[in-house]
C-alpha cells in the first residue's frame, strides 16, 4: 500500500481556496478603493482590511447561527454591516463609499465560488441542475 494515499489532499484544497479567496477579494478591494477615487491604497492596506474583513463576518456568522430560525438570517445581515464597516473604519471612507467597495468584494467572492466549482469538477451544468432540481 502507497503510504502517500493515506493522506488526504483535502485541507490543502482547502488552504489553497481560502488563498484564492484572500487574492481576490484583496485585489477586488483594491480596485474598487481605486475606482471610486477616494485614495490610493496598496496591496497590503487592501490584504489587511480583506483579512480583517473575512474573519470579522466569519466571527458575526458563528456567533448568531445557533439562534433557532432566525440566527442564520441575522448572521448574514450582521455579517454584511459588519464587513462594511471594516471597510469604512479603516480606509477612512463614508458608509456609501465603504458599501460600494463591499459590493466589489462580493462579486469576488463569487468569483471565487465559481471558480472552485469548476476547480471540483462541477461543472455550469451540473450546477443548474442541482440548483433548480432537474431531473
Amino acid at each position: 500500500m502507497n503510504p502517500l494515499s493515506l493522506i488526504s489532499l483535502e485541507p490543502v484544497a482547502m488552504a489553497e481556496a481560502v488563498l484564492l479567496m484572500l487574492v481576490l477579494v484583496t485585489l477586488f478591494l483594491l480596485f474598487g478603493v481605486t475606482a471610486a477615487g477616494v485614495h490610493e491604497i496598496n496591496l497590503v492596506d487592501a490584504s489587511v482590511v480583506a483579512i480583517s474583513m473575512l474573519a470579522a463576518q466569519f466571527v458575526v456568522v458563528l456567533a448568531l447561527s445557533p439562534i433557532p430560525l432566525v440566527g442564520g438570517i441575522l448572521g448574514f445581515i450582521f455579517g454584511i454591516v459588519v464587513m462594511v464597516w471594516v471597510i469604512k473604519a479603516y480606509l477612512d471612507l463614508a458608509w456609501e463609499m465603504a458599501a460600494k467597495v463591499w459590493g466589489l468584494a462580493v462579486v469576488a467572492e463569487i468569483t471565487t465560488g465559481m471558480i472552485l466549482w469548476l476547480y471540483m469538477g462541477i461543472g455550469l451544468t451540473d450546477f443548474i441542475h442541482r440548483f433548480f432540481f432537474i431531473r
